[in-house]
């Protein structure tokens, strides 16, 4: 399926019906050990949600990700619907077919709203 950030296209991996990625919840924790007492758990807050994508792209494709990596807020577009978010990472791209311009790289997304 396509998909694009900050109105760049590329192609989502796994979204046939079959893997489709999705925002992570987890809440912060932090566990204070008392010397000779027991530890004592302090509830921080919901940490913000995170988005591990698989996409395939074209180096073209690639290189303008890349130029979205800049901490700024922008909207993604994709299977799970449209989200207000930051491009954290991008991990290690991968040329599926060396001389065909086709690549697959995971892209790292935090939510914003």
């Amino acid at each position: 399926m396509s998909a694009s950030f900050a109105s760049h296209d590329f192609k989502e991996r796994g979204s046939t019906g079959n893997d489709n990625p999705g925002w992570n919840s987890k809440f912060v924790l932090v566990e204070k050990i008392i010397p000779g007492g027991s530890p004592v758990i302090q509830k921080i807050g919901a940490q913000a949600q995170r988005l591990a994508m698989p996409i395939r792209c074209t180096a073209a494709q690639l290189a303008t990700l890349y130029g979205d990596n800049d901490g700024d807020t922008h909207t993604l577009v994709w299977s799970g619907g449209s989200d207000t978010a930051i491009l954290e990472s991008i991990d290690t791209p991968t040329e599926v077919r060396p001389g065909q311009d086709y690549y697959f790289a995971m892209l790292n997304f935090i939510k914003i709203s």
